[in-house]
């Protein structure tokens, strides 16, 4: 090679030396900016949720959404679902929690009486009675105490006014709806028409559209039957499609418009790097380590009302997964008979307690009978076991909030609850 083309690849190689480190100070910048952009959105206060967990433990994300309507003095949770991660096995698992859930007074603060609730109301409630910091607080502790979820480490809530613009910063979602979707709305100036099997590039507007449909003017489509349930198909279809728009390499190269759009929006007590960490791990994954569910019960109509009623014992697997890395896994109580004795000299504590234990806990209705106790008034509550092969008695006892265990082989059930003057409902 002559001393002339030596030059050139002297040349080439400082120029392409320049070139690349130009391109590592910009990466490196880049990166330091969305490093500090996402630290913004923790502010730095822990909440209930906050829970110092490993990046190699799994790990529960409370994510809900916010319907915050003009002149309304507080927000409903519209979409309420826990993200499970585990770094380990890189899976991702969307659990939808229905917002119209029938939900125990006892779960959540503040107590709303004569009114059965609604999950999707805690945070309204919380906010009219409180703050929004406390309305936040308190849909965690409903979540974990109603559906029996050990640990909720971290929340991710997102204005939906702010949504539309989030969908626009990243050019949009491809969608090709799984039902036909019409519906209009004079007073909110709402128009919704989408057909089933068409393809569609749905834009903010559209796409908020689409994630908030519920049912059609002319009666709800055969899949559905107008609950919360169609909604949430819909909306972890729309989930799956983002996630594949976002692994895109157009959609990584979008990633700094979105984290600038989506901070005036969302609010988190994850920190910046775990942020990174979860992202880019479930990007890079993409749709194939990416599961559904959602939380199985029906429908119940209460003066007028339509609720979701859960089933503790048909949830058994996903609450399970979901405490996976989180304590013991709950253990199968279907078949255990309980007898509920109200000794306490209050009406209607053993109904109330036979409701808990069905609709958080896992037993089964026809199991439990309810008894007035004797005339003499017990000062303590006790749980009486008849069978000491019973586990997580202990945890019973957290669950209802009764220190005493005893055994005794002459109770003719496998658990006996007696409720005395110290019981709190």
């Amino acid at each position: 090679m002559n001393k002339k083309n030596n030059n050139k690849v002297k040349k080439f190689k400082r120029v392409f030396k320049r070139v690349f480190l130009l391109l590592l100070i910009l990466i490196l910048i880049g990166c330091i900016w969305i490093y500090i952009t996402l630290s913004s959105l923790n502010n730095g206060n822990e909440t209930t949720a906050t829970d110092n967990v490993a990046l190699r433990d799994p790990v529960n994300i409370l994510l809900y959404g916010m319907d915050n309507v003009p002149g309304s003095p507080a927000s409903r949770t519209d979409t309420i679902m826990i993200m499970h991660y585990d770094p380990e096995t890189k899976d991702t698992t969307l659990v939808s929690l229905p917002r119209d859930t029938m939900i125990s007074q006892d779960t959540y603060e503040p107590k709303v009486i004569g009114r059965t609730a609604k999950l999707t109301e805690v945070h309204y409630d919380s906010q009219l009675a409180y703050d929004i910091d406390t309305a936040r607080d308190n849909l965690i502790n409903a979540v974990k105490n109603f559906f029996g979820i050990n640990s909720i480490n971290y929340y991710v809530s997102i204005d939906y006014n702010g949504f539309s613009e989030i969908i626009d910063a990243i050019g949009g979602v491809d969608i090709v709806p799984i039902y036909n979707m019409k519906y209009h709305d004079p007073v909110d100036n709402l128009e919704i028409d989408f057909e089933k099997g068409k393809e569609y590039h749905l834009n903010g507007e559209d796409a908020l559209k689409f994630v908030r449909w519920r049912k059609n003017d002319d009666g709800v489509e055969s899949e559905t039957d107008g609950s919360d349930l169609g909604r949430i198909e819909n909306q972890r279809y729309f989930i799956s499609a983002l996630i594949n728009e976002l692994s895109s390499p157009l959609g990584i190269i979008k990633t700094p418009s979105l984290i600038s759009k989506g901070c005036r929006y969302i609010k988190t007590d994850l920190p910046a790097n775990k942020i990174l960490a979860y992202t880019l791990s479930i990007l890079k994954s993409g749709n194939d380590n990416l599961t559904s569910e959602t939380l199985k019960g029906s429908t119940k109509n209460v003066n007028g009302t339509d609720y979701f009623v859960y089933n503790a014992s048909e949830n058994r697997d996903i609450i399970n997964m979901l405490n996976s890395g989180n304590n013991e896994d709950i253990e199968d109580r279907s078949d255990l008979y309980v007898t509920i004795r109200n000794s306490s000299g209050k009406d209607g504590l053993a109904g109330k307690l036979r409701e808990k234990l069905v609709n958080q806990y896992g037993y089964t209705y026809d199991n439990i009978t309810t008894e007035t106790g004797a005339s003499l008034v017990n000062k303590s509550s006790i749980i009486v076991s008849s069978n000491s092969s019973i586990s997580n008695l202990d945890s019973l006892c957290d669950e209802i909030d009764i220190d005493n265990i005893y055994t005794e082989d002459n109770y003719n059930n496998d658990i006996t609850i007696i409720i005395g003057r110290d019981f709190s409902d």
